[in-house]
């Protein structure tokens, strides 16, 4: 299996842990987390599985982390204000752009992780 098919596979995994444990917490989860979950840690975890859905999806481009972090960026950007302006269903809060950028950064984090361990040694 090629490099590229074996990251490929790491990042889909990556995705569905993350979903699997954002789902663990925000059911499972007591009062005090289950408030935290519903307010920003969703919105930590959303990203971070879009980062790597997306990932996974996406053909090899020079600068991929680049190109998924404003993906990622504009998309959750394009939600909020959506929000503020009533084009959907919730409420815009400021606080959430802070829970997105800890779920971006923590997703490119693990990415570098996963091509790190990917690399042959030497």
């Amino acid at each position: 299996m090629s490099p590229m098919m074996q990251n490929r596979l790491r990042w889909g995994l990556a995705a569905l842990i993350i979903a699997a444990a954002d789902l663990i917490a925000y059911h499972e989860s007591g009062s005090a987390l289950r408030v935290w979950m519903r307010n920003y840690g969703h919105d930590v975890m959303l990203t971070a599985f879009l980062y790597f859905l997306q990932l996974s999806n996406t053909p090899a481009y020079v600068n991929r982390e680049r190109f998924m972090i404003v993906y990622i960026v504009c998309g959750c950007a394009a939600f909020e204000f959506a929000q503020l302006f009533g084009l959907y269903r919730g409420t815009f809060d400021p606080i959430d752009f802070i829970a997105y950028a800890v779920g971006i950064a923590a997703a490119v984090f693990m990415d570098r992780a996963i091509r790190k361990s990917g690399k042959p040694a030497g």
